[in-house]
C-alpha cells in the first residue's frame, strides 16, 4: 500500500475491501476477466425485471416475459416460481410510504446511479441468492450516497425543495430465499453518517488506483473475483490457515516460517490432514473451523482454474 492510504490492511479486511483487485483483474487475459455469469447471476437479473415491470405496470397481470438486458433477443420467460419469489417480498414495496408520494417522497426502481456526495432516504436492495447479505454492505452504503446526489443541487450542495426534511438514512434488504423473519432486513443511520461514507468509499477508490494496490484477501472479497484462483496473497493466507491449524504459535526467538506457497500446503497435507478428525484436539478443531471457509473458498476457485 502506498504511503497516502489512510487504511491499513487489517482495516480493508474489516470493511472486506481489496483496493488490489482492480488492477489483479486488469492483469488478467481478456477472455477471463470475467467469466459466464452463474446461475444464481441470471435469475436474480430475471427477478430484478419481473419487480422493474410490475411497479412500472401497476395493477396489470404478471408478464410471461421480461426483458434480458444482457441479452435483448433473448427475454426471460417468467415461471409461477418466479412470480412467488417476487410475491415474498412485494408487500414491502408496495406498501412503502414513497406509493403515495407526499413530503418530498419519490421511489426509483433500478435506477442507475453515479457515486456522489452524501444524502439521507431510503435504500432497498433486491438479494436472491442464499447467502444472507447484510443491510449496513459498502454496496448499499455506495447506493445510498449516489442516489443522495439526485437529490442535491450541484451548485449548493444541499438537498432541493422537497426534500430537505431528510434527517436519516435507512438501507434495506429484501431477499426471498431466507427465511420469512430474515426477509426484510433494515439498519437506520443519521444523516451525518454519509459523510463518513462518502469518505470510506472514496478512500477505498483512491487505495484502488495506487501503483502498488493492497490485496485484502478474506471470504467476501475473494468469493467473485476472477482473480481470486492465482492470487498469491490469498494463497499466502490459505497457508497460513493451515500451518496455524496443526502447529503451535511459534515463540519470540522462533526461526521465521518458510514464505506461504502450493509445496507448504502438500507438505501438510502428507504429515497432519491425513489423520482422523476424531484425532485432533479441541483447540485444533475450533481453529480448523474458524478457517474452513478460507480454505474451502480457495480449493473450489483452484478446481475452476483446473478446468479451465
Amino acid at each position: 500500500m502506498g504511503n497516502h492510504s489512510p487504511y491499513s490492511p487489517s482495516k480493508l479486511n474489516a470493511i472486506k475491501a481489496c483496493p488490489g483487485r482492480v488492477a489483479a483483474v486488469a492483469a488478467l487475459p481478456p477472455e477471463q476477466q470475467e467469466g459466464p455469469p452463474s446461475a444464481a447471476a441470471v435469475r436474480g437479473t430475471k427477478l430484478h425485471a419481473l419487480i422493474e415491470y410490475r411497479y412500472n405496470h401497476p395493477g396489470a397481470p404478471d408478464p410471461e416475459t421480461v426483458p434480458n438486458p444482457d441479452n435483448p433477443a433473448e427475454p426471460f420467460v417468467i415461471s409461477g416460481e418466479d412470480i412467488q419469489e417476487v410475491d415474498k417480498i412485494w408487500s414491502y414495496i408496495e406498501k412503502h410510504p414513497a406509493q403515495a408520494k407526499t413530503l418530498g417522497h419519490q421511489i426509483w426502481c433500478e435506477e442507475k446511479v453515479e457515486i456522489g456526495k452524501y444524502c439521507g432516504l431510503a435504500v432497498a436492495d433486491n438479494k436472491f441468492g442464499h447467502y444472507l447479505v447484510p443491510p449496513d454492505s459498502l454496496q448499499l452504503k455506495a447506493y445510498a450516497i449516489g442516489l443522495g446526489s439526485k437529490l442535491m443541487d450541484p451548485t449548493t450542495g444541499q438537498f432541493r425543495d422537497g426534500h430537505r426534511q431528510i434527517r436519516n438514512v435507512k438501507l434495506t434488504i429484501l431477499q426471498p430465499t431466507a427465511a420469512p423473519e430474515q426477509r426484510v432486513r433494515s439498519v437506520v443511520y443519521p444523516l451525518p453518517t454519509m459523510v463518513k461514507w462518502a469518505k470510506e468509499i472514496r478512500d477505498i477508490v483512491s487505495a484502488a488506483n495506487e501503483p502498488n494496490a493492497p490485496r485484502i484477501p478474506g471470504e467476501d472479497q475473494c468469493k467473485f473475483c476472477p482473480a481470486a484462483a492465482t492470487c498469491p496473497e490469498r494463497l499466502a493466507s490459505v497457508t497460513s490457515a493451515i500451518s496455524d491449524v496443526f502447529q503451535p504459535a511459534p515463540s519470540v526467538d522462533a526461526t521465521p516460517a518458510p514464505i506461504a506457497s502450493v509445496d507448504a500446503i502438500t507438505e501438510l497435507a502428507d504429515v497432519q490432514m491425513t489423520q482422523s478428525p476424531a484425532d485432533l484436539d479441541p483447540e485444533q478443531l475450533g481453529r480448523l473451523l474458524d478457517q474452513a471457509s478460507l480454505i474451502e473458498g480457495w480449493l473450489k476457485d483452484v478446481r475452476a482454474h483446473a478446468r479451465k
